[in-house]
């Protein structure tokens, strides 16, 4: 059993100052503080041996790639946040043992993880979720992007000795016979997700959804499971007014104290700027977008970007999107406004 609490020893730090975080993930873990409190009250119990279950389960996964994928590759060890993440969306549930939050909603700047952190979770729900017939589908505008969690799902069963004789592969299905369950991915064929009856949909940078199809067909297929999980990671994208910024925007309000509205069925986090951090001058609120920052993503890679934006406008709006988590409303902006500022004074006429 655990001795400790990691999800709760997050919260508290994040909450006490101690590591720093925006806005948007200090309202998360101050839930998570108040709920341990009170949620009983509505009948949510936090189970920390479901926590310790799914943090075993990811001794069970290794790395593919990069310096932590040679040879069988290193065991995959979340992150605080993903501990947090993972203790949030499966160690709370109700008295019977099913699982609070039927949504979960994850959003952090490129590289800092997510998407492992989905294949390993796909693979969780599959074959150690104790669902029978358990369907996992993994959603994305086209077939190729979510073959990317699913392709990394099949290399994490690869270095596992455990997982390659529990689980088979045929083609593009990931099989756990036991249970009769399967993991395919999914995409945005009209008529081809009707019929489903997933207890997982994982759907992987939601900002590149055009519309609303895929989801509305997923959630609306969650019905006939006793704890199903609609779990989204995603980057913010350059189109706020699109269908990813109207969900982003709707998710983060659920945990915002100031908006007056909340769901007890959803975990929301975000991982972003405060409106007052400037990013291209001030690497010290780099980690609130990425908290693998030093981990997974390199803090050289974020100071070569941030020069890069100084020098270009349309480099600039890459860097806030895809490293500092900030949605826009367009892809590019050709002034930044500190030097429009600069130009203010009296308009003399010739």
């Amino acid at each position: 059993m655990l001795e400790t609490d990691p999800a709760t020893a997050y919260a508290e730090a994040v909450v006490s100052g101690d590591q720093v975080a925006g806005a948007a993930v200090r309202w998360a873990c101050e839930r998570h503080l108040h709920d341990l409190a009170t949620a009983h009250e509505r009948g949510w119990f936090f189970d920390l041996s479901k926590v310790e279950r799914v943090l075993n389960f990811c001794g069970l996964v290794r790395h593919f790639e990069g310096k932590w994928g040679r040879g069988q590759g290193q065991v995959f060890e979340p992150s605080p946040w993903q501990v947090f993440v993972v203790g949030s969306i499966f160690g709370w549930v109700d008295e019977a043992g099913f699982r609070r939050y039927r949504h979960a909603f994850i959003e952090v700047a490129r590289k800092n993880g997510k998407s492992f952190l989905l294949s390993a979770l796909g693979l969780y729900l599959l074959c150690a979720d104790g669902e029978p017939g358990a369907q996992i589908v993994n959603a994305a505008t086209k077939l190729d992007q979510a073959r990317i969690i699913h392709r990394a799902a099949i290399k994490m069963r690869a270095k596992s000795p455990l997982l390659r004789r529990e689980i088979d592969v045929l083609k593009d299905r990931l099989i756990f016979e036991p249970a009769d369950s399967f993991f395919i991915p999914l995409g945005a064929e009209p008529g081809r997700e009707d019929g489903r009856n997933p207890h997982a949909a994982l759907i992987d940078e939601l900002h590149a959804h055009r519309t609303s199809e895929m989801y509305d067909v997923l959630d609306s297929a969650l019905g006939a499971r006793d704890h199903p999980l609609m779990l989204i990671a995603t980057t913010a994208g350059s189109d706020i007014g699109g269908f990813g910024g109207q969900k982003y925007e709707e998710f983060r309000s659920l945990i915002d104290p100031r908006s007056g509205i909340s769901d007890d069925r959803a975990f929301v986090f975000i991982a972003e700027l405060d409106d007052d951090d400037d990013p291209i001058e001030d690497p010290s609120c780099w980690v609130k977008a990425n908290p693998n920052l030093g981990v997974s993503k390199k803090h050289e890679h974020m100071e070569i970007m941030a020069g890069k934006a100084r020098r270009s406008s349309t480099d600039r709006a890459n860097f806030l999107v895809k490293d500092c988590n900030r949605w826009t409303s367009g892809g590019e902006t050709w002034l930044r406004m500190d030097r429009w500022d600069a130009c203010a004074g009296e308009l003399v006429r010739a």
